[in-house]
């Protein structure tokens, strides 16, 4: 409950006292009935306004936390069966290469390579939830990568970023490479799109 503190003195080091011992707002004397009733009901309403705050966050923050848990688990589900067909396609494709018609060895590869990017996806979501949940720390960019490199990464989600901002229309978004989901998005939301 807040607490109002009427004084009869309104030098700063009474009022400073006052606000030490718990209090939130001061009236000095004589008061009127109409003031006292106004700032009753507002301290009360932000009192309960925090309280429903504090309430939010938790709620937001137990969601947060339900769906880390949920996308780790996704992610760990589906990289074992994704590892499995990566092994089997690799397997197939090194003991039976001579026995496969051209056509079935470009589609193994295909598939292969397809399992390659969609593990590469899965990881990505995986290292998200893990940085979510606090068990990994993002790297500086430019800790292993070239300058001309973090450039090369931030400089089409700038311009689709200044591009949005100004009614132009967005560039072409570049092609995705495996594991840079991590920096795509840490370089949206360092331009905030």
């Amino acid at each position: 409950i807040p607490v109002i503190f009427v004084t009869g003195q309104a030098e700063t080091e009474a009022v400073v006292e006052g606000f030490r011992t718990g209090g939130v707002d001061y009236i000095v004397k004589p008061f009127r009935s109409e003031e006292v009733l106004v700032r009753v009901q507002t301290h009360l309403k932000m009192d309960r306004l925090h309280r429903e705050l504090e309430q939010s966050n938790r709620h937001i923050q137990e969601a947060s936390e339900r769906k880390s848990r949920f996308l780790a688990n996704m992610s760990h589900e589906l990289r074992t069966p994704m590892n499995a067909i990566i092994g089997f396609t690799s397997l197939v494709l090194r003991r039976g290469a001579d026995q496969l018609s051209e056509q079935h060895r470009d589609n193994l590869i295909k598939v292969t390579e397809s399992a390659h990017h969609l593990l590469n996806l899965i990881n990505d979501i995986l290292d998200l939830s893990k940085i979510e949940a606090g068990r990994m720390e993002v790297e500086n960019l430019c800790s292993h990568r070239s300058p001309s490199r973090v450039k090369s990464v931030l400089r089409p989600t700038v311009l689709e970023a200044r591009g949005q901002a100004y009614g132009a229309a967005p560039p072409q978004r570049r092609s995705y490479q495996p594991r840079d989901a991590l920096t795509m998005r840490t370089t949206d939301s360092i331009t905030g799109t």
